[in-house]
């Protein structure tokens, strides 16, 4: 059986590892190969002696039994010789490449609609992403016209104001200058998207140097998977990184655990009742004569890889250096890298 898993995170680095060595097999092969672009599974080469072509597609494919290559050639086009790779169409005339932007004759000018409930400001962002892609695929400035009067046509179909595109299109001219009107936001609000409400409400933070943006909020997906499902009692989860707190000076015992937690917190219970100074909760106990709060456990993230919950496990406990209760340094390094892991898991304390 070959292939990799569809979904695995692993499978698109697994296989462009793959292709990546195909890539120096080919390049270090075949002299005649003057450009070789690869996208993913897409490569654009350029080539000294055409007659190679079938030779390199050839030794392409017996690299391995499960991969199939094929080829697609440049073909006449007026006076010269034109080629699509990707969105891009390639024609080599007179020695020299001229680019510009290619669309399929079966694409629709179906784009999301201006009255749709979306902030303004994403809309504004769907019509300059376009100009600046077709606007950069353009070698010359004619086509650039030619892209201008489709992006003009296809968005006014489609409900946009003519202002707002003719906004976006100028903005591309290379002779603009854009001058800041005021100073970015230092602050960051998410706040679900209300038609009519959202505007105004991001109007009146902007006075105070607030910026705003749309969040999904509760969707039938959230609702679905959270809101119909019955949940397993807290104790009874398993695969947790955990918090054990002092009732009477708030320090917390930080720790991860594979089992149900329950099992775990009785084992921290059973050393306490055995006065265990070897475990952190039991010997601040005995120390101090405080109270561990066994009732109110706190799961600080979910994670059913081991590993990965060893990592939390020591972050949290870097994190949280000035009230932990963990007898042994097992922050292993993490205090260093405290504000990435705070931007990657900003749900952990």
């Amino acid at each position: 059986m070959g292939g990799l898993p569809a979904g695995s995170p692993l499978s698109t680095f697994l296989a462009d590892c793959v292709l990546q060595e195909i890539d120096e097999k080919v390049n270090a092969k075949f002299k005649s190969i003057l450009k070789w672009y690869r996208f993913l599974d897409d490569t654009f080469a350029a080539l000294s002696d055409a007659r190679e072509v079938d030779v390199i597609l050839k030794f392409l494919n017996e690299f391995d039994p499960s991969l199939k290559f094929t080829k697609e050639m440049e073909t006449e086009k007026g006076e010269g010789h034109s080629l699509t790779f990707l969105d891009v169409e390639i024609t080599r005339l007179n020695n020299h490449c001229i680019r510009r932007h290619y669309i399929k004759t079966t694409q629709s000018d179906r784009t999301v609609g201006f009255n749709s409930a979306h902030p303004r400001s994403v809309l504004k962002g769907i019509v300059k992403g376009e100009v600046k892609r077709s606007f950069e695929n353009c070698t010359l400035n004619q086509h650039r016209i030619t892209e201008a009067n489709r992006i003009r046509e296809k968005y006014l179909k489609n409900g946009y104001p003519l202002s707002l595109i003719t906004k976006a299109l100028n903005e591309r001219k290379p002779s603009k200058i854009s001058v800041r009107k005021r100073d970015p936001p230092r602050i960051w609000a998410p706040i679900p998207y209300i038609k009519g409400l959202y505007e105004v409400v991001a109007s009146m933070f902007r006075k105070f140097n607030v910026g705003v943006y749309s969040s999904t909020g509760c969707t039938i997906q959230s609702a679905a998977s959270n809101g119909w499902k019955s949940k397993a009692p807290l104790k009874n989860e398993a695969g947790v990184v955990y918090g054990v707190t002092c009732k009477n000076c708030h320090k917390i015992y930080i720790g991860q655990t594979g089992r149900k937690l329950t099992e775990r917190i009785n084992e921290h219970k059973r050393a306490v009742l055995n006065k265990n100074n070897s475990n952190a909760v039991a010997r601040h106990v005995m120390e101090t004569k405080h109270e561990a709060d066994f009732d109110n456990i706190k799961i600080i993230k979910r994670e059913k890889k081991a590993g990965m919950r060893t990592l939390l496990e020591s972050y949290t406990i870097a994190a949280n250096a000035t009230r932990k209760l963990n007898i042994s340094p097992a922050d292993n390094g993490m205090t260093q890298w405290i504000d990435v892991f705070r931007e990657t898991f900003p749900d952990v304390i």
